[in-house]
This record gives C-alpha cells, sequence and structure tokens, in this order.
C-alpha cells in the first residue's frame, strides 16, 4: 500500500472561525485536559457544541495518558460553560445539557481531591490506586484503566 501523508496547511492556537455558506463554525483550542489536543467545534448560532472526549455525560474521570491533564480538563470545562449552549454532543454516550458540565467539574474536582490527600500524606500512588473506590454512577468503562487513573493524576499532582 502506498501511503503518503499530508501535512496541514491550516492550524491555528486558540481559536479559528469557518464560515460554510451562511453558517459559523468556531473551532477552538481550551488547553487540553482529556488530551494535550483537545478541540471542540461550537455552533453559536444553533447554541450546539461538539466535545469530542473533552466532555462526556456522566463523566467525572480524566484520561491516564501521558498528555492528558486533570486540572487542565477542569479549566477547559470551565471555559465550555461561559459559551452560550444548549446542547452538547460528545464523542460517546447521550446528548448533554450546559447544566451537565457543572457535575462533570464536580466529580473532576472531588476525585482529585480524594488523589490528593494521598500525595500530601506521602502515600504512595500504588497504596491510593488499592483503596480509592471506583466512583458511584460513574462508567463503567473506565474501571479497566481505574488504577491508571489515579497513578496519572497522582503524578500530575505532585509533579506541581
Amino acid at each position: 500500500m502506498n501511503l503518503k501523508l499530508t501535512p496541514p496547511d491550516i492550524t491555528f492556537d486558540q481559536s479559528m472561525t469557518l464560515h460554510m455558506g451562511n453558517k459559523i463554525i468556531e473551532l477552538k483550542f481550551f488547553g487540553g485536559g482529556h488530551s494535550g489536543g483537545d478541540i471542540i467545534v461550537y455552533l453559536p448560532e444553533e447554541k450546539v457544541l461538539f466535545s469530542g472526549d473533552l466532555f462526556i455525560k456522566g463523566s467525572g474521570l480524566p484520561d491516564y495518558r501521558d498528555d492528558a491533564n486533570i486540572d487542565k480538563h477542569i479549566k477547559s470545562l470551565k471555559k465550555i460553560q461561559a459559551l452560550d449552549i444548549e446542547k452538547i454532543i460528545s464523542g460517546h454516550l447521550d446528548i448533554a445539557e450546559k447544566k451537565d458540565i457543572q457535575a462533570a467539574i464536580d466529580k473532576l474536582i472531588a476525585f482529585r481531591s480524594q488523589v490528593k490527600k494521598y500525595v500530601d500524606s506521602g502515600i504512595p500512588p500504588e497504596k491510593a490506586a488499592e483503596e480509592i473506590p471506583f466512583p458511584e454512577n460513574e462508567n463503567p468503562f473506565y474501571k479497566q484503566n481505574y488504577k491508571k487513573i489515579i497513578h496519572k493524576v497522582y503524578n500530575d499532582i505532585k509533579a506541581q
């Protein structure tokens, strides 16, 4: 198979507005969170936001991969809250509403707080991963990587 990679010829740092006929499409980068390159797509006239994996209704756990960061995740969600939106279409699960964002922020903050207690007490991440229970009503998809998530958040807090 002959595969030719073509680098992008249009890029942006924080935002870009596209005009497709009379439709306005805004692309925004709020600093990452779920991944280092999270981009949201916002249709201001329709008050619709496509969040990818940055926001998933009902979820309050960050990702465990290297470029994920719980603090950036929380900050990005707060920036999404500032937009005039009615519907959010994420990369997974149900369509959400603006009010659902605060629940995710609250869950992320609570989870971070749990992990921080272990960091502040000098208890190793392995022990934290054994003792911190999987959150009630959390998406069961995260169970398979829950210990990795705890380790990632622990190390991010410790690095501050």
